[in-house]
């Protein structure tokens, strides 16, 4: 059953045309096609065997990790901070990025402590 518009407007000068139904094109057809396979997961993917690795599930450690990833950033930018301040050639590009980059970790880093303490007072919140 198709769905007629209620109010029938005359298209626009230089409007797009709706796209036809998928079987309207024929064979041999150029434009959307749906997808015939899925997609296979990337070599970078946590799965193995279809369920979750050990590493992906242990939240604790991975939280450990990126903390320590933060710190590794900031104590770089720093660093190169103190080397540019000793008076040593420091490329000052570099010095902006890697500043840069460990000023947006410690801001993600706040988020999702934000987030996490949030999901705490939610779940305080529940009643038994």
């Amino acid at each position: 059953m198709a769905i007629t518009p209620i109010y029938s407007n005359p298209p626009m000068p230089g409007a797009i045309s709706p796209l036809p139904a998928p079987g309207a094109m024929g064979p041999g057809a150029t434009g959307p096609a749906a997808p015939t396979a899925p997609l296979a997961p990337t070599s970078d993917s946590k799965l193995v065997g279809g369920t979750p690795s050990p590493a992906s599930t242990d939240f604790p450690n991975m939280l450990k990790n990126m903390l320590g990833q933060l710190n590794d950033l900031a104590q770089q930018a720093d660093g190169l901070a103190a080397k540019a301040a000793g008076g040593e050639d420091v490329d000052l590009h570099q010095l902006m990025v890697s500043m840069d980059t460990a000023s947006l970790g410690f801001d993600l880093g706040v988020q999702v402590r934000n987030r996490l303490l949030e999901a705490y007072q939610e779940i305080t919140k529940m009643s038994v």
